[in-house]
């Protein structure tokens, strides 16, 4: 059975910092994401003297959980856990250092920049003060050695100031801040879009400057609401990435192009 927190024991320091609330619905994340409630999701009265909490506090920290439909809310009904299907290591959203990995391949950092800052448009991204201070950090990411991402993310720094002295050089940026800050990633929403490498960009990913490369925009929420937003440039020759959908199970997938370069010039 994974373990849990009890009473006062919270985990490590940097975690204490955050509301008892919120601790705890963090801590139910990490546990349906490993599994724990698969068969049964415990109630409110267990929670609370499984966290040595009262009734309140359990029920604020379920709130979000139930907001996302994480956990069902259903009248007269015990809550259970409504998906889990896709979770990764770190939450239910995918991880770019996870699928290099996957692939066998060693996938380290070339940190550029760590630091703190402020950034209105960050800011306005994430719904926040525009003059909220947040973690930033820059890196090239590489696979085997080979640069095939840049990438720069901005985190609350209320939220990742554990993060501020980490070690990334062939961590995840999601492990840390699950590990370091108590925050688990469970969801947010991607753009991607072509766009043209310039000079600095180019020099970063070591390409020829007007590679055409994908430019992933990424905003990411936690238990309680948005976390991080994240520019990444991927080189698309060196990076292909297969997603499969739905919660049936994908059909046999066969490799290699249809071969066939002109069909198009005959769609109307």
């Amino acid at each position: 059975m994974s373990s849990v927190m009890k009473g006062t024991d919270v985990g490590q320091p940097a975690v204490k910092s955050l509301p008892l609330w919120q601790r705890i619905a963090s801590d139910l994340e990490r546990l349906i994401d490993e599994g724990e409630f698969a068969a049964r999701f415990p109630g409110e009265l267990e929670l609370a003297d499984r966290y040595g909490v009262s009734r309140g506090t359990v029920r604020k920290a379920l709130q979000p959980l139930r907001d996302r439909g994480v956990i069902s809310s259903e009248r007269g009904r015990a809550p259970r856990v409504i998906d889990t299907v896709g979770a990764s290591s770190y939450g239910p959203i995918y991880s770019l250092h996870e699928t290099v990995r996957g692939w066998g391949l060693r996938q380290t950092n070339v940190v550029l920049r760590q630091g703190t800052t402020r950034h209105e448009r960050v800011a306005a991204k994430l719904r926040l003060p525009a003059d909220t201070e947040f973690f930033h950090l820059a890196r090239v990411r590489l696979a085997d050695g080979t640069p095939f991402a840049a990438d720069r993310l901005w985190i609350p720094l209320e939220t990742a100031r554990p993060m501020l002295n980490a070690d990334f050089t062939d961590v995840a940026v999601y492990q840390q801040l699950r590990d370091k800050c108590g925050v688990t990633i469970t969801g947010g929403y991607e753009e991607l879009r072509p766009v043209i490498a310039d000079s600095t960009l180019a020099q970063a990913l070591e390409c020829e400057q007007g590679t055409a490369v994908f430019k992933n925009e990424r905003l990411s929420a936690g238990p309680v609401g948005a976390v991080e937003f994240r520019e990444t440039y991927i080189v698309g020759e060196r990076l292909s990435v297969v997603r499969s959908f739905g919660k049936g199970p994908p059909p046999e997938r066969a490799d290699g192009p249809v071969d066939d370069d002109e069909w198009w010039k005959t769609v109307e």
